[in-house]
């Protein structure tokens, strides 16, 4: 069926989306940005691929009418977006000469986030629902803690361990 093919493929989006990660991980490992910036660049492409694939992944298979949810959905959506500005905000003068790209990332990880939670909206409000956003919650965590140390300092206390 149409459903099960789409879930097939959503399984190797996100098998995809694992391996990416790994790349940018492998990428970034021990990288000091202001020494290797070809390899944080390459981090950044494979995390922004990655991203890409999660989107597909909670997109959804079928659409349903979601009367009265639309404006919720906005309001996360905007929430979201209004986050990476402010982070993307706080580390533009600090970025140099990779602005750009980081501009392209942290669109990407808003995306990536508005996506999730609005795949965890329409669930059942089950277990996986409550991982979905607890993941996607500690993956921007994550990232943020990592951009903000590497560009602006030691922010975050113990980012290590965040990250």
């Amino acid at each position: 069926t149409v459903e099960a093919h789409g879930k097939t493929n959503k399984a190797k989006a996100a098998a995809f989306a694992f391996a990416l990660s790994a790349l940018g991980d492998a990428a970034l490992c021990h990288n000091d940005y202001k020494e290797t910036e070809l390899s944080f660049v390459l981090g950044l492409v494979a995390f922004l691929a990655a991203q890409w694939c999660y989107v597909y992944c909670f997109s959804k298979t079928k659409t349903k009418s979601r009367a009265g949810k639309q404006g919720s959905g906005l309001v996360r959506t905007l929430g979201c977006y209004a986050y990476a500005g402010g982070l993307y905000a706080f580390l533009y003068g600090n970025l140099g000469q990779i602005k750009i790209p980081v501009l392209f990332y942290c669109v990407s990880i808003a995306t990536t986030f508005a996506s999730s939670l609005d795949a965890a909206s329409r669930s059942k409000h089950n277990q996986s629902s409550v991982f979905g956003i607890l993941g996607a919650v500690l993956f921007v965590m994550s990232d943020s803690s990592l951009a903000l140390n590497m560009f602006v300092g030691p922010v975050v206390p113990h980012a290590r361990l965040v990250i």
